[in-house]
């Protein structure tokens, strides 16, 4: 360990062994009364708060509500983004009276209350931050999610405030320490690291008073010193100052729950026009800023992700479905089609990459007419009976995936050239098979190099905090990669169109994004 990054681990160990933990209540009648209202209301819907009328209406109601409660804006952010919202949805609701009688006048009353906020004057979160962020002190604003640091970012920029920096959660998980973090939001709904790891001994979280948090800390690190029968760990103090208002409360987990995340993925999946032979096993990650991708989980099948976690030289890797986790970036293609690897083997294969493919599109076809027809299971029946050792329903429609180039061993492909007709042509096909792969392991390679290149000099910590990044790599013309930053992976796995795999698609009704 150098001298300098010693010195710093020996400053965290420090501001993480003596914290004070603040919870400051803000009080904010306006903007209760819509927030409160807008959750009595959706109670009040029950099942046809699932209806897409309805969901039309509260999905946008909710995003604004959570932003509202996440950060501070500009004046003039904040009264832009109410009033286009006001008036998009009493447009919305025109008929919302001969449609749903009962419902209409408490509809419209959520958007009366909502419509009072552009009366306010005061900020109270902002007074509140202003108030704590002393001008001497290196102090962050910790913001819930990256889509909303840009505007908090220029609100800052006008404070002159030369040491307020604003920061994402995951930032703080390198050495970088300050005087003091005040994060915005019940505590909640960030990683607990933020306050039992804390990189500051003073941590306020700025939290409106109809909000529940229940959250208390837990001690975390060790001291070295030791004492018969116990450690010492170190201690966190909780002032937490109550509110004078009663409010029929929030739960901070609430707040979060905009769009059904299962459902939607479901709802994505249902207009597709589906095709069972076509389709591949993948499993649904979600992204940063409510995108999402379904990822092929075939054995053996990888992608390429951004590790911010790792050094340099490890940064950039090909990893197995099952080996992602949330806080890593996936590497998607946002232009030209979902698979990056394909455009690339083909300029390596220059001119004979048409006949290649064209053989590769042949025996698939092939292959897939007859599993329609006699169905999976006699297939693999089938193939086993010609010579294949790993023939079974799983890798049948595996070797029927365009994203498959050829089976492992050559007697399974044998024994598919032989069920389709092409047994004469068994040597010439699998030689085609073999140049398209060493192609698409060159094509890999490349693409990482050519990634890896852009990433070395890349700021870890801006990416972080931005979650996402787009890239557009050297001598490529085929189409733009992004970077995103996985917030979740669902359980489930899914069967999806092979024209899906690698494309990410937003999740829910996005029409209120601007």
């Amino acid at each position: 360990m150098n001298e300098s990054l010693f010195e710093d681990v020996a400053i965290l160990y420090e501001k993480s062994s003596t914290v004070t933990i603040t919870r400051h209540r803000i009080e904010h009648l306006a903007l209760g009364n819509f927030c409160t209202t807008l959750h009595s209301f959706d109670s009040l819907l029950g099942e046809l708060a699932g209806d897409d009328y309805w969901q039309g209406f509260l999905v946008s109601l909710k995003y604004l509500r959570f932003e509202l409660c996440a950060a501070p804006f500009p004046q003039s952010y904040r009264v832009k983004r109410i009033l286009t919202l006001v008036e998009e949805l009493q447009y919305y609701l025109r008929f919302c009276q001969k449609l749903y009688p009962d419902l209409a006048e408490h509809a419209f009353a959520i958007l009366k209350l909502l419509a009072k906020l552009l009366d306010q004057s005061q900020d109270p979160l902002l007074d509140k931050l202003i108030e704590l962020t002393d001008t001497d002190q290196k102090v962050a604003w910790v913001i819930k999610e990256s889509r909303l640091i840009p505007q908090v970012e220029e609100l800052a920029a006008k404070l002159n405030l030369p040491q307020l920096y604003v920061v994402h959660p995951l930032q703080l998980r390198d050495l970088t320490c300050y005087d003091r973090l005040i994060v915005i939001g019940p505590t909640r709904w960030f990683p607990e690291s933020v306050f039992t790891a804390s990189r500051a001994s003073q941590v306020d979280v700025l939290i409106f008073d109809w909000i529940t948090d229940g959250w208390k800390p837990r001690n975390l690190f060790v001291s070295p010193h030791k004492s018969y029968g116990h450690s010492n760990r170190k201690y966190v103090t909780v002032e937490e100052r109550e509110t004078s208002r009663q409010w029929d409360d929030i739960a901070s987990e609430a707040l979060l729950s905009i769009v059904d995340k299962v459902s939607s993925v479901t709802s994505t999946l249902n207009k597709e026009d589906r095709d069972e032979f076509e389709d591949i096993v993948a499993i649904c990650m979600i992204l940063e800023d409510d995108w999402a991708v379904f990822v092929e989980a075939r054995e053996g099948a990888n992608t390429l992700v951004i590790d911010p976690d790792e050094d340099t030289e490890n940064r950039v890797v090909r990893m197995l479905a099952e080996e992602i986790q949330p806080g890593m970036f996936i590497l998607v293609r946002t232009s030209g089609g979902g698979d990056y690897i394909v455009p690339v083997a083909d300029k390596i294969m220059g001119h004979q990459a048409h006949h290649a493919r064209q053989y590769q599109k042949r025996w698939k076809e092939l292959l897939r007419n007859y599993a329609k027809k006699h169905g999976l299971f006699k297939t693999s029946i089938d193939l086993l009976d010609l010579g294949s050792n790993l023939a079974n329903e799983t890798n049948v429609r595996n070797w029927m995936s365009p994203r498959s180039i050829r089976t492992r061993k050559y007697n399974d492909f044998l024994a598919i050239l032989r069920l389709v007709g092409l047994a004469d042509e068994a040597q010439e096909y699998w030689t085609m098979m073999k140049r398209i792969d060493r192609a698409h392991h060159k094509a890999g390679f490349q693409m990482r190099k050519l990634l890896f290149d852009q990433v070395k000099d890349l700021d870890m910590e801006q990416l972080q905090k931005r979650g996402r990044m787009d890239f557009k790599l050297s001598g490529e013309d085929e189409g733009g990669l992004t970077a995103f930053r996985v917030e979740s992976i669902l359980p489930e796995t899914y069967e999806v169109p092979y024209s899906r795999i690698g494309q990410p698609f937003r999740l829910g009704d996005q029409r209120w994004r601007e």
